[in-house]
């Protein structure tokens, strides 16, 4: 085999290898990282509190919360689901660097949360 046809067998292997290789696996995963299930319960408690702030501001054209509110909520749902901000932040920054499929996927079932909590309070 000339050394040009070794080369192109080496190129097409290792683009048939990653070809195959599953677009919503989850890279360098460790145990630090928050799974995705309460990371999307997590956000979407984040998601309420930033709503709640939001709205207030729309209300009155100015963020009439004050600081040490928003930073209360966030202490709060952070202890409900027994995470440091910390871990919090590194796990939303490991999901930010995947695939875009899984932050896709990972925001589909916030949605989902979100849609199930209004559904809930609105019965």
């Amino acid at each position: 085999m000339t050394r040009t046809a070794k080369l192109g067998f080496c190129l097409l292997t290792f683009g048939f290898l990653t070809a195959c290789q599953d677009p919503t696996a989850l890279k360098n995963y460790h145990s630090g990282i928050l799974p995705m299930d309460s990371m999307e319960m997590l956000l979407a408690d984040v998601h309420i509190i930033e709503s709640y702030r939001n709205r207030s501001y729309q209300q009155i054209g100015r963020d009439s919360v004050p600081p040490t509110r928003v930073k209360a909520l966030y202490e709060k749902a952070l202890a409900e689901h027994g995470v440091s901000l910390e871990r919090f932040l590194e796990s939303y920054r490991y999901y930010q660097a995947q695939n875009p499929v899984i932050l896709d996927s990972l925001y589909e079932g916030v949605n989902q949360r979100l849609n199930e909590l209004l559904t809930e309070t609105y019965k």
